[in-house]
């Protein structure tokens, strides 16, 4: 996070830290987020032909075949060293960079694309959300695509019901379409299409932006 000690900090950053998440964090999505992660794949390459794409939290890595590509120098990104080490055994020539996502050490327009799926669900306020997507646009020439939770959906009605029984705190945050085409509009870019696998149960989204 920050360095400020008052912001809240990501959901199961603690966790994503450990070597034994890393070991036991599956690389095959479900159903619905697979859909969803192939569509913001597809999207990317339709826009991004040739040149340097960052897979923003990365992870285990389990994102990075679908973003390989010929033409394509394929960068892997993450706060976890664990996680990073793993994505780093699928030997897809790939460098491995570790980052807090507010503050990427790349200069402006140094990627043709930026790719984030399964991370926006852990970010626990819209200050947060909004300052690492200005940093995804500002280091991206021609398109930045995430994946995030929706509310109102069947699954965000289940995880509100779930944690009032419980009496826990929410694991994962649901947000609104509004809130990101807001976001890219105070930076200058703009949400040109939406991805829904069609079904009020699941929550997963997918967005593409680019720039005006």
């Amino acid at each position: 996070m920050s360095n400020s000690q008052s912001r809240p900090m990501y959901v199961a950053r603690e966790r994503f830290s450990r070597e034994t998440e890393a070991e036991r964090r599956r690389r095959q999505p479900g159903q619905s987020s697979g859909l969803v992660t192939d569509w913001c794949a597809n999207k990317l390459h339709e826009v991004v032909h040739e040149g340097r794409i960052l897979d923003l939290a990365c992870g285990n890595g389990r994102h990075l075949p679908e973003l390989a590509g010929p033409g394509i120098e394929l960068f892997a990104g993450d706060f976890s060293k664990p996680m990073l080490e793993k994505a780093m055994e699928m030997d897809l020539d790939a460098p491995a960079v570790c980052f807090e996502a507010e503050r990427l050490p790349f200069e402006t327009d140094s990627f043709e694309g930026v790719f984030s799926a399964r991370f926006f669900h852990h970010l626990p306020t819209t200050e947060v959300r909004s300052e690492i997507l200005g940093e995804m646009f500002r280091v991206s020439k021609l398109a930045v695509t995430i994946t995030y939770k929706s509310k109102l959906s069947g699954e965000h009605l289940k995880h509100i019901a779930k944690c009032a029984v419980r009496k826990v705190k929410p694991q994962r945050y649901f947000n609104r379409l509004e809130e990101f085409e807001q976001i890219a509009h105070a930076h200058g870019w703009s949400v040109t299409e939406v991805f829904s696998p069609g079904s009020f149960l699941t929550s997963n989204r997918g967005l593409l932006f680019e720039p005006k």
